[in-house]
């Protein structure tokens, strides 16, 4: 009989334990299994629609089931370069235009020319006091072209003046000028049909100027002088026979620092300090090309 009193006193104290202990575990199992069950079903794929087909031959004609995405950065077809920012220039398009410059200079540009022109050759400042003269001036060219804008002459010309000395007579002077300039023609394609006619152009030069003096009447030995000059000017070309014959109008402007620019020997009998002057040049010329 104590056996079964002890045995009916522990049956209460037994089972609030065993279910506390049932509680805990279930309560562990969701706190700890629920959220990684979530985190695999975040990664698994999305569930298909079973009415979908999954395979591509079964789709209607024409018609993908599972069409590819649009690409955002195709690329535009072989024929069109100009439809996208990426291809709208590029060095092969400056290479072809260039190619295709060169063609139609070739077929339609000239390569060299030759030029005899007539005509005079002014002095300005105090040396144009003294010299008298000027005329005629003969100039002689070959002529070479870059492209239709850029050409190269090369070139001399010569021209003559004179002046008088109290007690000494007449002093011929000579002038010799070789050189060669840079000339560059305007592009007159959106310009006047008068202009394009007369085909503009400037020019920069450097060449060697040699001057010469002498008495007749004393039969003195030609004093010499040489100096380096730089010359820009500008003219205008008429066209005769296309690629063929042109005449040419040009005006240069030379200046030149001759040793005796700074002499004071006319002071007293000209009244003249020095010999201070650029020489001016006017010419026309008949021009042959091939």
């Amino acid at each position: 009989m104590a056996k079964e009193k002890s045995k009916q006193t522990r049956r209460p104290t037994e089972t609030p334990l065993k279910w506390l202990q049932f509680t805990g575990a279930l309560t562990l199992f969701f706190l700890f299994c629920i959220p990684v069950m979530k985190c695999f079903a975040a990664d698994a794929p999305p569930p298909q629609d079973p009415n979908q087909s999954t395979n591509p031959q079964q789709a209607p004609d024409g018609v993908s089931a599972n069409p590819a995405p649009e690409e955002k950065t195709k690329l535009p077809d072989p024929d069109d370069y100009t439809t996208t920012p990426f291809t709208s220039y590029g060095e092969f398009n400056q290479q072809g235009q260039e190619e295709e410059n060169d063609i139609r200079f070739f077929q339609f540009g000239r390569l060299f020319g030759v030029s005899i022109g007539l005509g005079l050759e002014a002095v300005d400042g105090n040396r144009g006091l003294l010299w008298q003269g000027g005329f005629p001036l003969i100039d002689f060219k070959v002529h070479y072209w870059f492209d239709f804008n850029l050409a190269l002459n090369i070139g001399i010309y010569t021209a003559n003046h004179n002046f008088t000395v109290p007690g000494t007579g007449q002093v011929n002077v000579s002038m010799i000028r070789g050189g060669l300039d840079l000339k560059y023609y305007l592009n007159t394609k959106n310009l006047s049909s008068a202009i394009t006619f007369a085909s503009p152009y400037f020019l920069l030069g450097v060449g060697s100027f040699t001057k010469s003096e002498y008495t007749p009447l004393i039969g003195s030995i030609p004093t010499t002088l040489q100096s380096l000059g730089v010359s820009a000017g500008m003219g205008l070309e008429f066209t005769l026979a296309p690629r063929m014959s042109y005449i040419e109008f040009e005006g240069k402007i030379n200046y030149v620092p001759f040793y005796d620019s700074g002499s004071t020997a006319y002071l007293a009998s000209k009244n003249i300090p020095n010999l201070n002057g650029n020489f001016w040049t006017f010419s026309s010329s008949l021009l042959l090309t091939w």
